[in-house]
């Protein structure tokens, strides 16, 4: 079962359509033991608002990593 969060994810889109990013989408939105891991999902769940471009595995979209 996919993540109950996918219809309101600011970030979901850009997963969908963006052929690049199709591996996170795999790893952490399309079953039930996946999107339980994604940063974005353990915030929401804790009534926090996860900023827009944070993604599943708590990193930042467009941050690289030094």
């Amino acid at each position: 079962m996919p993540c109950p969060k996918i219809e309101g994810c600011p970030l979901y889109p850009e997963l969908k359509l963006e052929l690049s990013l199709k591996i996170w989408r795999t790893h952490y939105c399309d079953t039930d033991e996946d999107y339980r891991r994604c940063a974005r999902y353990k915030l929401s769940q804790s009534g926090e608002m996860p900023h827009p471009r944070l993604m599943p595995n708590g990193d930042f979209l467009g941050e690289s990593k030094k």
